[in-house]
């Protein structure tokens, strides 16, 4: 029995509050076992062990509520919600029948170690270094739409800046998705794909969405 209990795992997509970051549904997702609690919100995760947690209490009204996470790891915002239209005080009962409350036992070595290092690479799950890259790509892709705009030059290459950025956002979403080697390049340490699976799918969604649109455009009103 005491097997089986170790065994229960909870999850729940929904909305979250992470800081100033907001996330709607479904883009949060919490999930909760005997040895951990997960809140993955968009670009940004927060993971706890038992004894990270002071409290967790219902937060905000009306049909939209949720919980509101109180910790004591430093390197994390201190405000910390999981927002869903379910009951506050249920959503605290399934949390407590995985046994993550009442948890004192000593983690498994891998779970307590995978735990350090989310932690102490905080909530935002990308490699300061690639994101930083990232940003200077896609300015540099498209320097030379801003440049067309600024002189009126109306050269094919230049009108075609914007669709070599969502291009590039593009490709890099979907090897983040299937590439491990891109994955151990952008990712953080101790993070894996799971806790930004369904950004980078909405990611695409919204990306690809914009590239037809734009190849359906005359040329003359990119």
């Amino acid at each position: 029995m005491q097997s089986q209990e170790a065994n229960i795992e909870f999850s729940k997509r929904g909305g979250a509050k992470i800081g100033n970051l907001n996330a709607t549904w479904p883009l949060a997702k919490l999930t909760v076992n005997k040895y951990k609690l997960e809140l993955n919100a968009s670009l940004v995760s927060v993971v706890f062990k038992p004894g990270d947690i002071t409290s967790i209490e219902p937060y905000g009204f009306g049909l939209i509520s949720g919980i509101r996470i109180n910790h004591k790891v430093e390197k994390y915002k201190s405000l910390v919600v999981f927002r869903t239209s379910d009951n506050a005080t249920q959503l605290i009962s399934d949390i407590r029948k995985t046994g993550f409350f009442d948890n004192n036992d000593a983690l498994p070595d891998d779970v307590a170690a995978s735990i350090s290092v989310a932690q102490t690479g905080g909530a935002f799950p990308i490699k300061t270094s690639a994101a930083i890259i990232t940003v200077l790509i896609w300015n540099l892709l498209c320097l030379p739409s801003f440049i067309s705009a600024f002189w009126g030059n109306k050269v094919t290459a230049i009108n075609l800046s914007p669709n070599w950025a969502l291009g590039f956002v593009l490709l890099l979403s979907v090897g983040l998705l299937t590439i491990p080697s891109v994955q151990r390049l952008i990712l953080k340490p101790g993070r894996d794909i799971q806790s930004i699976r369904v950004f980078l799918f909405f990611l695409i969604f919204i990306v690809g969405t914009m590239l037809i649109m734009r190849s359906l455009l005359p040329m003359s009103q990119r």
